[in-house]
């Protein structure tokens, strides 16, 4: 994956997270990954944290977050 491609996921993210108030810390818990590593995957230039492995962990894991509260909107427990 390029960089151009990693920035353009993590800008998308970012603002996904923006959207919906969802914090580093939160992101960090439902993409199983640190609060350092997703900290860093935004604010550094450092690539060896903007892996694809590591961007769409936390992808996945704000679709879990997003899920949780889709299911809360529509009054349906979450799975």
């Amino acid at each position: 994956m390029s960089d151009i491609q990693a920035q353009n996921r993590l800008t998308a993210l970012k603002q996904k997270m923006d959207e919906f108030g969802v914090s580093y810390q939160r992101l960090a818990d439902y993409s199983e990954r640190s609060l350092t590593t997703i900290s860093k995957m935004f604010g550094s230039n450092d690539t060896r944290y903007k892996t694809d492995g590591n961007i769409s962990a936390a992808e996945q894991g704000l679709e879990k977050i997003l899920d949780e509260y889709r299911a809360k909107l529509c009054g349906k427990p979450s799975l």
